[in-house]
């Protein structure tokens, strides 16, 4: 699956959230780095957009393990690395949440507790 951006549901964060991740597996060879940390720009049920210092080179096939909180429920995923930007103060990473059923809901349903507190103005 190739990352969407167009995707019809996105979350973008006013203020991000913090996200921590372990690398697994590179190019089909498992492996186990330290935690790393970030911060989610956005979120779907399907993918998320990360911000972070760290310089990931992605050459071939990144796959990591997710923790994070948008609400109250912690959530774990896997995923993969789909792209890199150089950013003013870091890299912004695309990444392909391998999502289930049940990850789709839980995301959907901690988004609409995020999303209740917060108050759209419409600009002209």
């Amino acid at each position: 699956m190739r990352y969407n951006r167009n995707e019809s549901f996105r979350y973008e964060f006013e203020c991000p959230k913090s996200v921590t991740f372990k690398i697994t597996d590179v190019n089909g060879i498992k492996t186990a780095t330290n935690l790393a940390h970030a911060k989610i720009k956005n979120i779907s049920p399907h993918g998320m957009r990360l911000l972070s210092d760290l310089d990931i080179k992605l050459k071939g096939s990144i796959k990591a393990d997710f923790t994070f909180s948008l609400y109250s429920a912690p959530i774990t995923v896997k995923g993969i690395f789909v792209w890199q930007r150089k950013e003013l103060h870091g890299y912004s990473y695309g990444i392909e949440i391998e999502s289930t059923k049940e990850v789709e809901k839980m995301i959907v349903e901690e988004l609409k507790q995020v999303s209740k507190g917060t108050v759209y103005i419409k600009g002209k």
